[in-house]
């Protein structure tokens, strides 16, 4: 069951999400789940990986018309994505790891070099299930799991029955919540930094 902090618990109150009833409550759910999970974004540059480009262009959409930015990666970050994707590839913020399907120690490169740039403050990870990518989601949770990360990465790995189920149980134990869309995983990312700019408002004006 999941367990809020008391402080979590009372400043969810400021979260006035403005959506219909049934949206509005899976919402306050997911960004519950968000807060009890992941440390605070730091600011608003977010980077999206995605194992496919569907998932990554929905996701993308909603974390800009949310308020958030996809800056460029640097260039030693872009040279490290770049050594480990074809050219075929979108190798630039949104990234389309579709083409390293086939080599998830790929895809372990590419989320841990993205880590690693100052500019990303959060990360929303969306990987679709297909034969070729079956051990991708494995291969994430062993790094992630070694790897202390000191910003928000949101996931969404969909797949069939209990596919990946114990993989996505993995990286929820090591801090990275799951979604079932890529919207509620942006949606929630959004609702993070919507609480940590209310809490710093409020720390301002001396009501931690």
């Amino acid at each position: 069951m999941l367990k809020l902090p008391p402080e979590l618990e009372k400043d969810l109150t400021v979260l006035d999400l403005d959506l219909p009833d049934e949206e509005e409550l899976l919402a306050l759910l997911d960004a519950s789940k968000a807060l009890a999970m992941c440390p605070l974004p730091q600011g608003v540059g977010v980077a999206v990986l995605s194992g496919q480009a569907g998932p990554g262009m929905v996701a993308s959409d909603l974390c800009e018309g949310e308020g958030m930015t996809l800056p460029p990666f640097s260039t030693a970050i872009q040279r490290r994505i770049d050594e480990l994707l074809p050219p075929i590839a979108i190798r630039t913020n949104p990234i389309d790891m579709g083409p390293a399907w086939y080599d998830s120690a790929a895809i372990g490169g590419i989320v841990d070099a993205v880590c690693e740039d100052p500019a990303i403050h959060a990360i929303v990870l969306c990987i679709m299930f297909a034969s070729a990518n079956r051990s991708a989601v494995g291969t994430l949770a062993q790094l992630l799991r070694k790897k202390k990360i000191d910003k928000p990465i949101l996931s969404c790995f969909s797949a069939p029955g209990t596919t990946w189920e114990e993989e996505i149980r993995l990286l929820e134990g090591t801090g990275i919540p799951n979604f079932a869309t890529p919207e509620r995983a942006a949606k929630a990312l959004a609702n993070l930094i919507r609480y940590h700019r209310l809490r710093e408002r409020r720390k301002a004006y001396g009501n931690p």
